[in-house]
């Protein structure tokens, strides 16, 4: 060396390799590799651990404990909770409103193993119910599993339409028992109670006027279904429509007489063949034909009275009946349909 010529170098040996005897490289799988710009979402669902079911399950079970439930809402959540991850494998991070609108799909279409029959409604709301608090509270608490909620877009089903069950004669006889105490509504309120229990529609109480009263019975116009079957014009006027009858119980027409005898003698009106039968006495309203709503309120709070003085009854009596609080949930949530479906005289 120029420089170190007292510095000696060991060069070790070199080995020649064969090159004849190696197999060619296998060229690189694009395909599979994973880019680096991969987004967020893309990311946390490669993070997740390969065994996906489970560490769902962790996350359900943390939400049931997080979040403040009732018992039997607890074991609801957690049973609608364990059929969707059954229904789908995919991971949090990668559940769409799509998938969710296609689970609720299927369990609208898809027959249950105990009844064979797809879930009620009900039902179906409980599981929506379930998942979209389940989302709400992932997104929240572990927003790297849910950044967007996928479950904002699914709406709650329509309930089914339960017909209410008839007044008990118990419930009937102390509404009936009522109504004497009403004050100046009392004439009113009996004759609505009479029509709505001879089966009328409060609708077509609304609609009724004096000329359709001619002393023995009640000439309804005809319902739209009638008028479909009879293929009138939709723009027919209500006086060209064509009319059906209704012959009212003897009570129920003393019941409309003396209605009829009050309004004369104690309220400044005319009574004219277009005059409303049924009037509003609300101070703002006196006078007026009385609304779909004015009715439903008159019946409500008759039930309310009915329900104080059955109470009073109860707690009066020395002998109970094991149906007196069924009787005074009836009452306290009295409403027309639970009448007209009595299709009697209240006095029968």
């Amino acid at each position: 060396m120029k420089y170190f010529p007292d510095l000696k170098v060991a060069v070790p040996p070199v080995e020649l390799i064969d090159l004849s005897a190696s197999k060619p490289l296998e060229p690189l799988e694009l395909s599979k590799a994973t880019p680096e710009s991969a987004t967020s979402e893309q990311s946390a669902i490669r993070d997740l651990d390969a065994n996906q079911p489970d560490q769902r399950w962790l996350m359900v079970e943390e939400f049931l404990q997080a979040t403040p439930l009732e018992p039997n809402s607890r074991r609801l959540y957690k049973r609608e909770l364990q059929r969707f991850f059954q229904w789908s494998d995919r991971p949090l991070a990668a559940m769409t409103p799509t998938l969710l609108a296609a689970y609720c799909t299927w369990l609208e279409t898809t027959p249950a193993p105990r009844t064979g029959k797809p879930l009620a409604r009900n039902s179906i709301n409980v599981a929506i119910t379930a998942l979209k608090r389940f989302f709400a509270w992932l997104g929240t608490t572990h927003p790297r599993h849910c950044a967007t909620n996928p479950t904002t877009e699914i709406k709650w089903l329509k309930a089914e339409a339960t017909p209410p069950s008839p007044l008990s004669t118990t419930a009937l006889t102390c509404l009936w028992g009522t109504l004497p105490s009403l004050g100046i509504t009392q004439y009113r309120d009996t004759l609505l109670v009479h029509l709505l229990c001879q089966g009328l529609r409060v609708s077509e109480i609304v609609a009724l006027n004096l000329a359709n009263w001619d002393g023995a019975q009640l000439w309804l116009p005809a319902t739209k279904n009638q008028l479909a079957k009879n293929q009138l014009a939709k723009n027919q006027l209500a006086k060209n429509q064509p009319l059906r009858s209704m012959v009212l119980h003897q009570a129920s027409r003393v019941a409309l007489e003396h209605y009829l005898d009050w309004r004369r003698q104690h309220l400044p009106e005319s009574l004219q063949p277009d005059s409303p039968l049924v009037i509003s006495l609300h101070v703002a309203h006196s006078g007026k034909r009385l609304s779909y709503i004015g009715i439903y309120q008159a019946i409500g709070r008759l039930g309310q009275l009915a329900s104080q003085r059955y109470s009073t009854m109860v707690a009066s009596s020395a002998h109970p009946s094991p149906n007196d609080e069924q009787t005074q949930q009836q009452l306290a949530n009295l409403h027309p349909e639970q009448l007209r479906h009595m299709h009697r005289s209240p006095l029968e």
